[in-house]
C-alpha cells in the first residue's frame, strides 16, 4: 500500500470543541474534506467508533498532555467503511484554551513485511504455545516437527524435541498408533484430507478424544513428501455426546420397562400424539385416528362421563396438573385394562387451554394386587372394615367392633353419624363420600368417638362397590399415636439444620426461624428476615393469580409444592423447588408453615444445555433434522385438519465447498452462523429453518394458502426473497465473496407424503436447480421423481452390466486423402437383454455421474489394446492406430499412468499405435497435472489427440503447453462447411494453428464430398464420418480393410 502522509488536525477543546485547522490530506484520510470538519459539518469525535469512545473521552477531556502520546482508534470513512488510524496527539494551553493536536495515519501505511527470521519466531512462538496439538511427517510417517503441547499426550517424553526422528509406534500405545497410522494411509494415498475423531491417551492414564486432521506436504512438482496435522481436544464434547446418548437410551428403555406411556393433546384442534409405548399400551398402531373421538372410543362406557366431567373442570379451573385413574378397552385384543394419566396443562396468553402434556400407565396389575391386598386386609384383626349403603353398616368385622368398643354384631343397620364428635365433624367427611363417588376411591383421617365417649383417630380409606345404591367398602386404622405425636413434635419433626433451606413462621407467615441453608441460598442472615415476611424474597416475575393459586391449594391441602423464582439479597434472581407445608393443632387450626426450598440455578441450566445438544445445531443454534422432523410432523396436522397447504423448502450453498477449502474451516463456520442469520431474518414468524448438516439448511413454512396455486406463489415469493438475502455479497478473512444457493421446494398438504419422502422431495427439487445454472428455486415434479427412479434403475442394470460385461466396440474408420484408412476409433455400445443395442449417448453420462465410467474406460482401453495386438500380427494390418477416448474422471486417477503403462505391457502392443483422445473441458481441469501424465505416458510412444477442438475454452496459452500430436476438427464445424462462412473460417484457423505447432490435423463429422475437398483443399489430410463409413462391429471394419 502506498505511503500516505499524516493528517494534521488542530482542535480547540471547548464546550463544544472547535476544529480550528485541518490539513489536506484529511480527505485522503477520511474522505472528508477540511472544510467539511472547519465549518462544523462533520464533527470529528461522532466519526469515531463507539467502542472506541472510551478513547475519544481521553482525548477531548480536559486533562493537558505535554508530551505527545499514541493511542489506535476507529474512524467511520465517508464511504461508510471503518479505518483503523494510529493517533499521535498533545494538548497544550494557546491563548488561554487547551487545544488538541492530534496527527492521524492509516495503519496499513505502516505495515512492513517480516522478514523470513520474523516469520521464524511467530511461527516458534505459535509451536509453544498453542493448545492444539501440531505435529509434522516425513512421507515414512516419521516426526519431523512438533508442537509443545503435544507432549501432555506422552509424558514419558520431556520436550517437542523428543517427538523427532520417532514414529506414533515409539511414543504411544499400539492400538492408538495404529488408527493415527491409518488415517495416514489415506493422506499417502492422495487424500487432500483426512479426518476423524480418535482415541488418544490422557496424562491421567483414561482415555481422551481428538478432532485429528491431517493434510500432505508436496514438492514442486507435486510429489507428496510428508504430512502435518492438527488435532484438538474433544473430549469433553464427546463425554457430553456420550452422556446424552445413553440418558436418550434410558429413558427409552425406562418406559418400555415401567409400561409409561407420553401423550401430547393439542385442546383448540382437538388431535393428540403418542408414544410407542403408549400405543402398545392402548392397543393401537400408526394408523389409529388422533381425534377427540377416538380418544373417547378407547375410554370404558363406564367411565367416559366421568373422565370428561373431571376434565371439564380442571379445564373451568385452569389446574396446571392433574391425575386420574379410569379404564379403557383395548382396540387390538378388546381387553380391559386400568390406566392413570398423570399431566401439566398448558394455558395460552390469554388463559385459555392450549395443550396439555404427560404419561399414562398401566397400572392394571398393580390395582389387582391392591384388590388382593383388600381381601387380606378384611380378615386382619389389625384393621378395621365396614361395609356401608346409605352410609349406614350392613357389615362390621370383628376388628373394627373392637376398635371403638361394640360387641359383634352390634354396630348392623347403625349410621355412621353416630361416631363423629358432631353434626359438623360428619357433614366434614362429605367430600371423601364425593371424591368416591366421582374417582371410585378415597381416602382421609378423622376422630371417632367410641361407646365409652373416648376419642380416636383413625385414617379411612374407601372404594366404591355400588354407585346406584350407594354402596362403599372401608378400612380404618388407628393413627392415635401418631397424631399424639405429631401434637407434641410438629415443628421439632421437621428435619431443620438440612441442606434444604428452611423456614418456619408463623400462622400470619411472620417469619420465626430460617437455618443456615437458607442463609448460603439468599444471602440474608437470621436476624435480619426474622419478625419479617416472605415477601421480602419476592422477585416479581410472578403475577397475583400464581401466589393466590399457591395459598388456596396450601390452605385446601395443607401443602404446596412447585417452582418459583426468588431473589437474593444481593438482587440476583434465582429459580427454586419449594414445598410449603401447613402445621395444624389438634383442633385443626394452622399454627405454622414450614417451607423447605432447593436451588434449581445449575439442574436448570444443565437442563437446558441438554436439551439443546439433542435438539439444536451447535454451530449455528438453528433446529436439527430431530426437532425439524417433530415440527414437520406437527405441521402436517396442522395442515390435515385446516386444510392449509404447507412447504419445504431444502437448500444447498452454491460453491460452499471451495471457500471452505480456500478459507479454512473457521472462515467456513462464520459463513455458516451468517447465513443462518440471513435465513432467519427472511421468513415469517412461526416458521422454522433448520440445519441438516454441511451446508444443507431446511426452511418450514406453514399455514399457507388454501389453494396449492396460491401456495406455490406464497412460497415462491418467499423463496426469491431468501435468494436476494444470501446474494448480498459476505465479508470474509477480510474480503468480500458472493454466494448463492439452489433451493428445491415441496409442497405438502394432509398426509399424502411420509416425513422422508417429504425432504426427499425437496431435495430432488434442489439438485434440478442446481442442474439448470444454481443460484435459483424449483419445485418439486412428480415427472422429477419418474426421471430419478428411471436413472436408479439404468444405474442398477449398468452396474450388472459391467459385472456381465454386455458392452461391444463399435469402430469408425479413419481416412486418408488417398482413401486408404490409417485407423480407426473405437466406440462403445451397450447389448442391453431387454432394450436391445444402447447408444452411449443414453449411458455415457449416468456413467460419468456415478463414477461407473472408471471400469467401464478401463475395459475398453484393455479390449482396443487386445485389438491392436491383432492388427500388429497381420502385415496388413500393423500399421493401424486405434484412437480411444478417455473421460475425465479415468483421466485423473491417480494410478492411471500406471494402468495404462499395465495394459500396454500386458497386451505387448507397440504404444506408438495407441491413441488416447481427450476434451478440452478435461484438459483445463488442471492443466499441469494433465501435461505431467500426457509426458509420462508419451515417453513410452503413446500418443495424444484433442477431440472436439474449437468448443471449449480454447487458448494459445495452453495449447503450446501440451504434448499433442493431434487435433481433431468438432463435427459441428465440419458440417456447416459450405453454410456458415464464420465456421469455415474457423476450420481454416484451427489447421493453420495445427500445422504451425507441428500437429496432425484430423477432421470428424465428414458426410459430404464437398466438405472432403474443402479440409484437403486447405491442409487437412484425414478425415472421419458417415461419407466413408459408420461406426461399425469390428468383423465390418475387418472386410473393409481387406477391400481397402
Amino acid at each position: 500500500m502506498p505511503k500516505v502522509s499524516a493528517a494534521k488536525i488542530r482542535i480547540q477543546l471547548t464546550n463544544p470543541a472547535v476544529i480550528k485547522s485541518a490539513d489536506a490530506h484529511i480527505e485522503t484520510l477520511l474522505g472528508f474534506t477540511a472544510q467539511d470538519f472547519l465549518s462544523g459539518k462533520v464533527l470529528l469525535n461522532e466519526r469515531i467508533h463507539r467502542d472506541d469512545q472510551d478513547i475519544a473521552d481521553v482525548l477531548f477531556s480536559d486533562a493537558p498532555c505535554q508530551v505527545p502520546q499514541s493511542v489506535n482508534l476507529r474512524i467511520r470513512h465517508k464511504d461508510g467503511h471503518i479505518c483503523c488510524i494510529k493517533s499521535t496527539y498533545t494538548k497544550k494551553p494557546h491563548d488561554n484554551q487547551l487545544v488538541l493536536e492530534l496527527q492521524l495515519q492509516d495503519v496499513k501505511s505502516l505495515w512492513q513485511p517480516h522478514t523470513e527470521q520474523h516469520m521464524q519466531s511467530n511461527f516458534k512462538a505459535m509451536m509453544d504455545n498453542t493448545d492444539d496439538f501440531i505435529y509434522f511427517k516425513d512421507r515414512n510417517h516419521v516426526f519431523t516437527g512438533a508442537s509443545e503441547s503435544l507432549v501432555k499426550t506422552a509424558p514419558q517424553l520431556a520436550h517437542w524435541e523428543n517427538f523427532l526422528g520417532r514414529t506414533d509406534y515409539d511414543v504411544y500405545p499400539e492400538e492408538y498408533a495404529d488408527i493415527y497410522y491409518s488415517l495416514e494411509k489415506k493422506i499417502f494415498a492422495g487424500a487432500k484430507v483426512a479426518h476423524d475423531i480418535q482415541e488418544m491417551p490422557l496424562p491421567d492414564g483414561e482415555k481422551g478424544w481428538v478432532s485429528n486432521k491431517k493434510f500432505p506436504i508436496k514438492s514442486a512438482q507435486g510429489e507428496i513428501t510428508g504430512l502435518f496435522g492438527v488435532a484438538r481436544d474433544v473430549t469433553e464434547s464427546k463425554l457430553t455426546e456420550l452422556a446424552l446418548l445413553e440418558s436418550e437410551t434410558t429413558l427409552k428403555e425406562s418406559q418400555k420397562i415401567a409400561e409409561l406411556g407420553n401423550y401430547v393433546f393439542y385442546i383448540p384442534e382437538q388431535i393428540w400424539t403418542s408414544s410407542e409405548t403408549l400405543d402398545h399400551i392402548l392397543g393401537i398402531d400408526s394408523s389409529y385416528p388422533r381425534t377427540e373421538a377416538s380418544w373417547d372410543a378407547l375410554i370404558h362406557p363406564d367411565d367416559l362421563m366421568q373422565a370428561k366431567h373431571y376434565l371439564r373442570r380442571k379445564f373451568a379451573k385452569k389446574a396446571k396438573e392433574f391425575d386420574r385413574e379410569y379404564r379403557i378397552i383395548r382396540p387390538s385384543d378388546g381387553e380391559e385394562r386400568h390406566i392413570r394419566g398423570l399431566g401439566r396443562l398448558v394455558l395460552d396468553a390469554h388463559g385459555k387451554p392450549l395443550r396439555m402434556h404427560g404419561t399414562i400407565q398401566d397400572v392394571t396389575v398393580l390395582r389387582n394386587e391392591l384388590l388382593n391386598e383388600k381381601r387380606a386386609i378384611l380378615g386382619n384383626q389389625l384393621v378395621g372394615a365396614l361395609a356401608l349403603k346409605q352410609r349406614k353398616i350392613i357389615w362390621a368385622n370383628q376388628a373394627f367392633e373392637t376398635m371403638l368398643g361394640y360387641t359383634p354384631g352390634e354396630l348392623v343397620g347403625v349410621s355412621t353419624r353416630r361416631f363423629y364428635t358432631s353434626e359438623q365433624a360428619f357433614q366434614s367427611v362429605e367430600a371423601t363420600y364425593a371424591e368416591i363417588s366421582k374417582y371410585g376411591i378415597g381416602h382421609t383421617q378423622h376422630q371417632y368417638v367410641r361407646k365409652d365417649g373416648s376419642l380416636i383417630w383413625l385414617a379411612l380409606s374407601g372404594t366404591l362397590l355400588n354407585k346406584e345404591n350407594e354402596e362403599s367398602l372401608w378400612t380404618f386404622v388407628d393413627i392415635s399415636q401418631q397424631k399424639n405425636a405429631e401434637s407434641e413434635l410438629r415443628i421439632a419433626a421437621v428435619a431443620f439444620e438440612s441442606y434444604e433451606s428452611m423456614m418456619i413462621t408463623d400462622a400470619n407467615n411472620i417469619i420465626l426461624r430460617v437455618n443456615r441453608a437458607f442463609t448460603e441460598m439468599t444471602g440474608y442472615k437470621a436476624h435480619e428476615v426474622i419478625g419479617r415476611t416472605p415477601k421480602l424474597l419476592k422477585s416479581d416475575l410472578h403475577d397475583v393469580s400464581f401466589y393466590a393459586e399457591m395459598w388456596r391449594t396450601l390452605l385446601a391441602k395443607g401443602k404446596w409444592q412447585g417452582e418459583l423464582w426468588n431473589k437474593r439479597k444481593n438482587g440476583e434472581l434465582y429459580p427454586e423447588l419449594l414445598t410449603i407445608t401447613a402445621v395444624k393443632n389438634s383442633e385443626g387450626d394452622i399454627t405454622n408453615f414450614v417451607g423447605s426450598a432447593t436451588d434449581i440455578t445449575h439442574s436448570k441450566a444443565a437442563a437446558a444445555q441438554i436439551e439443546n445438544l439433542a435438539f439444536y445445531d451447535h454451530l449455528t443454534a438453528l433446529p436439527n433434522r430431530r426437532l425439524l422432523l417433530d415440527r414437520l410432523k406437527q405441521a402436517l396436522l396442522y395442515s390435515a385438519r385446516y386444510n392449509k397447504d404447507g412447504a419445504i423448502l431444502f437448500l444447498d450453498l452454491d460453491h460452499f465447498k471451495t471457500i471452505n477449502d480456500t478459507l479454512g474451516h473457521d472462515v467456513g463456520d462464520i459463513l455458516l452462523k451468517e447465513v443462518a442469520k440471513r435465513l432467519t431474518a427472511s421468513i415469517r414468524e412461526g416458521d422454522t429453518v433448520a440445519r441438516l448438516g454441511g451446508d444443507e439448511f431446511v426452511v418450514m413454512i406453514e399455514g399457507l394458502s388454501e389453494n396449492s396455486a396460491e401456495a406455490a406463489a406464497q412460497t415462491e415469493d418467499i423463496g426469491e426473497k431468501i435468494l436476494a438475502s444470501l446474494n448480498v455479497p459476505y465479508l470474509l478473512a477480510g474480503k468480500e465473496y458472493q454466494i448463492g444457493a439452489s433451493i428445491g421446494v415441496a409442497l405438502f398438504r394432509n398426509h399424502q407424503e411420509s416425513l422422508d419422502d417429504l425432504l426427499k422431495h425437496a431435495d430432488i427439487a434442489m439438485y434440478q436447480a442446481k442442474k439448470t445454472g444454481r443460484n435459483n428455486l424449483r419445485f418439486f415434479d412428480p415427472i422429477m421423481q419418474a426421471n430419478i427412479n428411471a436413472r436408479v434403475a439404468m444405474e442398477n442394470d449398468l452396474r450388472l452390466a459391467i459385472k456381465a460385461q454386455q458392452f461391444v466396440l463399435y469402430y469408425q474408420p479413419q481416412v486418408y486423402h488417398n482413401k486408404k484408412i490409417t485407423g480407426a476409433e473405437v466406440l462403445i455400445r451397450w447389448q442391453h437383454p431387454k432394450l436391445g443395442l444402447v447408444p452411449p449417448l443414453n449411458f455415457i453420462p449416468l456413467a460419468e455421474e456415478t463414477g461407473l465410467i472408471i471400469p467401464i474406460g478401463e475395459w475398453v482401453l484393455k479390449m482396443a489394446c487386445m485389438q491392436i495386438k491383432s492388427w500388429e500380427n497381420n502385415v496388413h494390418t500393423q500399421n493401424l492406430q486405434l484412437a480411444v477416448n478417455v473421460s475425465a474422471k479415468q483421466f485423473f486417477k491417480p494410478n492411471f499412468v500406471e494402468s495404462v503403462i499395465e495394459i500396454i505391457r500386458h497386451t505387448g502392443i507397440n504404444p506408438d499405435k495407441l491413441k488416447l483422445e481427450l476434451t478440452e473441458s478435461l484438459v483445463l481441469d488442471d492443466i499441469k497435472d494433465t501435461i505431467s501424465k500426457m509426458q509420462r505416458l508419451q515417453s513410452i510412444g503413446v500418443r495424444f489427440s484433442m477431440d472436439d477442438f474449437g468448443t471449449g475454452q480454447s487458448s494459445l496459452a495452453y495449447l503450446t503447453q501440451l504434448p499433442l500430436d493431434q487435433l481433431k476438427i468438432d463435427q459441428s464445424f465440419t458440417r456447416n462447411i459450405g453454410i456458415k462462412h464464420s465456421d469455415a473460417v474457423i476450420v481454416q484457423t484451427i489447421i493453420g494453428m495445427g500445422h504451425n505447432l507441428g500437429m496432425e490435423i484430423i477432421a470428424e463429422g465428414v458426410e459430404t464430398e464437398a466438405q472432403r475437398e474443402f479440409l484437403q483443399k486447405h491442409g487437412c489430410p484425414v478425415f472421419q464420418g458417415y461419407l466413408f463409413s459408420k461406426p461399425v462391429p469390428i468383423a465390418s471394419l475387418s472386410t473393409m480393410l481387406e477391400d481397402n
